[in-house]
This record gives structure tokens, C-alpha cells and sequence, in this order.
């Protein structure tokens, strides 16, 4: 029986994907080229994909005792990435945390913290890429961009100088579970930042990006598109990944594609060869973790069942407390 539930809600994410995209526009512009771009960039990507993972599971695990495997980082990651072909805003996250309390046994106040932790390294990542990118294409003054740097920098020592009262903050008198995980998150978050382990996977993030615009410029090297030079490339880059992350259609649909269609305009290459060349690079970047959430879905055990019956358990014990 469960194996059907999970069929059908596999069938529905397919269909969801379907409707996002315009089949008929992109069977009519593939080419081998196209084709031959996408399966080679397939194991940059796994490799983007490896470095990912490394960084949740050293970020999720909390102590010898209390593991997380590579392959269950891999197979969070993974269906992060594939069920966000569905789901919009973003949602898909909270599967990470889920998943690996399922497959792990941590806890989800720790998975959290572990993925804004991850979020943060990202941002912080992109950010230095943008002012370079910034730099490159509308030549921002160096003193903004000494700013931003240092804005970030103070960012980071509030988190190691400042840690006791960032937890006061959070400090009440727990009357309510949801304050306690609340609070147990921001905890998980304090003391993994000031752990050694969680920079070195903040470096494997950094490689797994490095891999994944790589994985860019090896699709647009195939396809022909080498006229638009390192800056370009970070632009497309940095572009598809900002505008993929707006809470619009599932996947970034829509938006991702606009936002690759927009830079290359600004190097002379028209709409429709702007728009099959985003495309193609945006199934270039998903059909892996496709597959491999299908797979998953059908197959693995998410947990997600497991906590909502827990959280409506927590919710009943709560109001019983209240009325006491």
C-alpha cells in the first residue's frame, strides 16, 4: 500500500515537472550538440554533488556516537535538489533534516541548524562571486566592495564573540515545545559554527561550487558558446543561481531560464538561441538528481510520514498541558 501512495505521488511530481516545462519548444532546438553537452557534464556534476554532500554530513553529524554516513548525506542532498522540481520556495530543504533524523537518528533541531549553516556558507560563497562578478560588469567602485567584505567579516565574528547572547536571546521559560526546538536549534547553530569541522566542510561547499560552474562552462563549451569569456560564464553563473532560488515555479522554472537569456543578450546572442542554450543547461543541472529522487522516492525511506505523526502527537500533548 505504501508503495502505491508513493507511486502516485511520484507520477503527480513528474506531471507537476511536465507542465513547467515547454516540451515542444526544447524537442524542436536539441541537437546532438546539445545532447552530447548534457551527458558530459554528468560527472562534474556528480562530483559537485560529492563535495555537497560531504559538507551536510560533517555538518549534521554530531559526535562519533551520533554519525551521518556520506550516503545518506548523498541521498539528502539528492532529494533536496530532485523534490525541489517540485515544490517551490524552497521547501524541499526541510527534507534534508528529515530524512537523516529518519536515517540517522539525529535530531531535527540538529538537521536544521546543519542546513542553515549550509545556507549560510552559500551565501557567503556567492556573495564573494558576485562582487567579482560585479566588478567585472559594471566596474563597482573597490571601496563598496571592501565593505560588503567587511560586513561579512563582522557577520562572522558576532557569531564567535557574541554567541552567549545571541543563546539569552532565546532563553525563556519553555512552557511550549516549539520554544524548546526553537531554541535547541539556535544552540545546534552556536556550537557548530565555532567548530573546525564545519569550515573544512564550508571548503568542501566551495569545491562542490567550483564543480558545479565548471559543470557551466564545459555545457557552453560543447554547445559553441566561447565568446563570452570568463566574465560571462560567472554572470550566466551566478544569474541562473539567483534567479533558480526566487520563490516563483517549482525547480526555478521560468525565472532561471530568463535570467541566463538576459546576460547572454548583453553578448549579442538572440532570443531563441538564448533561450534553448538556458534550457539545455538547466536539464544539464537536473537530470541526474531526477532520476535519482524517482529512485529514492519509490524505494528509500524518507521519514516523512514518521514526523508529521510526531508533530500531531507533540501538538496534542501541548494543548493537554496548556489546559492543566
Amino acid at each position: 500500500m505504501l508503495f502505491i501512495i508513493k507511486l502516485i505521488v511520484t507520477i503527480v511530481i513528474i506531471v507537476a515537472i511536465y507542465l513547467s516545462i515547454n516540451i515542444q519548444m526544447l524537442t524542436s532546438y536539441l541537437n546532438m550538440n546539445y545532447i552530447t553537452a548534457i551527458l558530459f557534464v554528468q560527472p562534474i556534476i556528480l562530483l559537485s554533488l560529492f563535495f555537497a554532500s560531504m559538507r551536510l554530513s560533517i555538518l549534521s553529524t554530531v559526535n562519533r556516537n551520533n554519525h551521518v554516513s556520506f550516503i545518506n548525506g548523498f541521498k539528502a542532498t539528492v532529494l533536496c535538489y530532485g523534490l525541489g522540481l517540485a515544490l517551490p520556495m524552497r521547501l524541499s530543504e526541510f527534507l534534508k533534516p528529515v530524512y537523516l533524523r529518519k536515517q540517522c537518528g539525529i535530531s531535527l533541531s540538529t538537521g536544521i541548524a546543519a542546513v542553515a549553516l549550509e545556507r549560510i556558507s552559500d551565501i557567503v560563497i556567492l556573495t564573494v562571486l558576485a562582487i567579482a562578478g560585479a566588478a567585472l560588469f559594471f566596474n563597482i567602485d573597490l571601496n563598496k566592495i571592501l565593505f560588503v567584505f567587511c560586513i561579512l567579516a563582522l557577520f562572522i565574528l558576532v557569531i564567535f564573540l557574541f554567541d552567549k547572547y545571541l543563546l539569552c536571546l532565546f532563553e525563556v521559560r519553555f512552557t511550549n515545545i516549539w520554544h524548546k526546538f526553537l531554541f535547541n536549534i539556535v544552540r545546534n547553530f552556536v556550537a557548530k559554527s565555532k567548530r573546525k569541522s564545519t569550515y573544512i566542510a564550508f571548503a568542501f561547499g566551495l569545491i562542490g561550487w567550483f564543480f558545479s560552474l565548471s559543470s557551466m562552462v564545459l555545457y557552453f563549451k560543447i554547445v559553441g558558446v566561447s565568446d563570452i569569456g570568463l566574465d560571462g560564464y560567472l554572470l550566466v553563473f551566478l544569474g541562473s543561481i539567483i534567479a533558480g532560488a526566487i520563490p516563483a515555479l517549482p525547480g526555478g522554472f521560468g525565472m532561471y531560464e530568463a535570467s541566463v537569456v538576459y546576460v547572454l543578450d548583453k553578448y549579442g546572442y538572440s532570443f531563441d538561441e538564448a533561450i534553448i542554450l538556458a534550457i539545455g543547461l538547466h536539464v544539464s543541472q537536473l537530470i541526474f538528481v531526477f532520476c535519482a529522487t524517482i529512485y529514492l522516492s519509490l524505494f528509500g525511506k524518507l521519514g516523512i510520514s514518521s514526523i508529521i505523526s510526531e508533530i500531531k502527537s507533540l501538538n496534542f500533548k501541548d494543548s493537554k498541558n496548556s489546559k492543566r
